[in-house]
């Protein structure tokens, strides 16, 4: 009998070292969040967090007589911003976010309005509105890519972003 009591005490007290180290295993891992660049290295995210993936959010129109038109209206670093907008009203639908974000991917299309050059500029200053800041101390990993063109004339920006689910 105490042969079992013995064996049973010790399984408990593996399986609570088991659990233990689970539970601190589960944290996300921000390589780089420390580094001076404004973005990460990568992101590690233990298999027990559940991700939550947006599609391809472009800045909603700016003036509403043109809708349907063209003109969305704003440079890319005003398109950027619109486009952290939604995808922060997006993520509160699912009660996440900004915070959450670990993965951003952005699209540039060239700007006619600067002689059909990429504006990357305007989506690097844009980016620190909504992370590695005051209010969201955060960095994502994050690749920013230019493109020949976006899906409708007048989008300068589309941006997908990854976020993790709290435990």
């Amino acid at each position: 009998m105490q042969k079992y009591f013995f064996i049973s005490l010790v399984l408990l007290l593996w399986m609570g070292t088991i659990r233990q180290g689970l539970t601190q295993a589960q944290a996300i891992e921000r390589i780089g969040q420390e580094d001076a660049a404004a973005i990460l290295r990568g992101v590690a995210v233990p298999g027990s967090r559940a991700l939550f993936f947006t599609s391809g959010l472009v800045p909603a129109v700016a003036d509403s007589t043109a809708q349907g038109t063209a003109r969305y209206g704003g440079d890319t670093y005003q398109q950027s911003l619109r486009v952290l907008a939604r995808i922060e009203a997006v993520l509160r639908e699912v009660k996440l976010d900004m915070q959450d974000v670990v993965v951003l991917k952005i699209f540039l299309a060239p700007d006619p309005d600067r002689r059909g050059q990429i504006d990357f500029e305007g989506w690097f200053r844009a980016y620190p509105v909504y992370f590695a800041n005051a209010q969201n101390p955060h960095k994502v990993a994050r690749t920013t890519l230019g493109v020949a063109a976006l899906a409708r004339p007048g989008l300068l920006v589309e941006i997908e972003a990854v976020a993790v689910f709290p435990e």
